[in-house]
């Protein structure tokens, strides 16, 4: 009987050296990918950089009253000492409320889902990409006179180019929200970033200007 108590204790002991070693590399084998995952280019460099968000709508901002706000609360911050550029969007990259859109070439003619592309959409200002430290590659930057009124416009990411058109430069180009919506014209390409987990594959996203987008949520 104490000759198996011996065996038994030994086997327990094994079986928890085993355990515990493996435990011990699943935490080294998380801690070298999280470190990659940060170490990784994440589309922005927010060294430096300040974000505060509210929304307008519980105060009962209707759209035009709002977009004088906007305005305001950036030129005044624009006028703080030190501030060297700012803007405001309708959301951030990694921030729990993300919006995505099913787009599909102008060209398309397969508009089954299976067809269609999921991107990332935001509603940003004018100097949005300088301000959060994301490289413009190619095209141009939305401007104020890109408005509700003039043709409706986007800067796009490179995986949305690739994965979109097949292409690495896709100023130009247009693409639709569905089936039936309206064209949109790309003007300016982007680098990748990340924007719902740091450990995520490139996604394609999107930009539209918030002279043509009103969102009563705003990340100043």
């Amino acid at each position: 009987i104490g000759r198996r108590r011996c065996a038994s204790r030994d086997l327990l002991v094994v079986v928890q050296l085993t355990v515990c070693a493996e435990l011990v590399r699943s935490a080294l084998i998380a801690a070298r990918g999280l470190a990659r995952a940060i170490a990784a280019p994440i589309g922005m460099r927010p060294d430096g950089v300040s974000a505060i968000g509210f929304d307008l709508a519980p105060a009962g901002y209707d759209k035009a009253k709002g977009r004088i706000l906007h305005r305001r609360a950036l030129d005044a911050v624009i006028a703080w000492p030190g501030v060297t550029s700012a803007a405001y969007a309708d959301s951030l990259p990694l921030y729990l409320n993300q919006s995505t859109a099913t787009v599909f070439p102008e060209s398309a003619t397969d508009f089954r889902q299976s067809a269609a592309v999921s991107a990332n959409v935001y509603s940003v200002s004018p100097r949005y990409f300088a301000t959060i430290g994301t490289r413009l590659l190619g095209g141009r930057d939305f401007g104020w006179n890109d408005t509700e009124g003039t043709p409706p416009v986007a800067v796009v990411t490179q995986t949305f180019a690739r994965k979109v058109f097949g292409v690495d430069d896709p100023v130009g180009r247009r693409f639709r929200y569905g089936r039936d919506g309206q064209p949109v014209a790309i003007v300016g390409i982007v680098e990748d970033g990340k924007y719902v987990s740091l450990a995520e594959d490139p996604r394609p996203a999107l930009f539209r200007p918030s002279p043509q987008i009103y969102s009563s949520e705003l990340f100043l």
